[in-house]
């Protein structure tokens, strides 16, 4: 849905502000709807996902707009250490008020600007390092995975063990959790390199005969 609307919005529209401006005003009014008419955050899943999918997408899309407009010039040392302090509170007090949550969007924002930044800092260096490269390679398959690992878990945990899953506090929740992100990575690596990749290049090359273009297999 959210690339449905994105043809039809550079299909009609044929200025880059103008598809700005839309997007932010589509992802606006989409969460609004979704604050006054059900009273939580984009509260959607299976059921009508794509209105969480939309505003999202098409907020990434203004962003790339603006910052092939206005890339970033400032101290890069200041706007990374902002730009993580600024998610780590509104993801904290996401849980208080469901304003926050909207905050915390902002934030996510303005976290992808800074750190696409050409220019690196302390924390863009990090992020430069062989791990979290490998867990950009994986985002997807992280992506697809997850919330599998975590029902699973969570069932476990309450129907085989008889323990109050979401009741867990302190160094049970770290250790749940820590053990949690070993697992869905470690599948995540296995799920990209068997199905995503192979269906990756498998979809390249129907594409790629389809246009005529000559097949070449390493």
């Amino acid at each position: 849905m959210a690339y449905i609307i994105f043809y039809f919005l550079i299909y009609f529209i044929n200025s880059n502000r103008n598809i700005f401006f839309i997007s932010i005003l589509i992802a606006i009014f989409t969460y609004l709807v979704s604050y006054f008419y059900f009273g939580v955050f984009t509260p959607f899943t299976s059921d009508f996902g794509f209105l969480r999918s939309i505003p999202a997408f098409l907020l990434g899309v203004a962003l790339f707009i603006f910052y092939s407009k206005f890339p970033l010039n400032s101290s890069i040392y200041l706007q990374e250490f902002m730009a993580a302090l600024f998610l780590v509170v509104s993801i904290s007090l996401s849980s208080v008020n469901t304003w926050f949550s909207y905050l915390a969007i902002v934030s996510f924002i303005y976290c992808v600007y800074v750190f696409s930044s050409n220019r690196d800092g302390f924390l863009g260096r990090l992020l430069s390092m062989k791990f979290p490269k490998l867990l950009g390679k994986y985002s997807y398959s992280i992506y697809m995975t997850h919330m599998l690992i975590v029902i699973v878990v969570e069932d476990f945990i309450e129907h085989i063990l008889g323990l109050p899953y979401k009741s867990i506090h302190g160094l049970g929740a770290l250790l749940i959790n820590t053990a949690l992100l070993i697992v869905v990575i470690t599948l995540s690596h296995f799920t990209f390199k068997f199905i995503e990749k192979p269906g990756r290049d498998f979809g390249k090359t129907m594409i790629n005969r389809g246009k005529g273009v000559p097949v070449y297999r390493s």
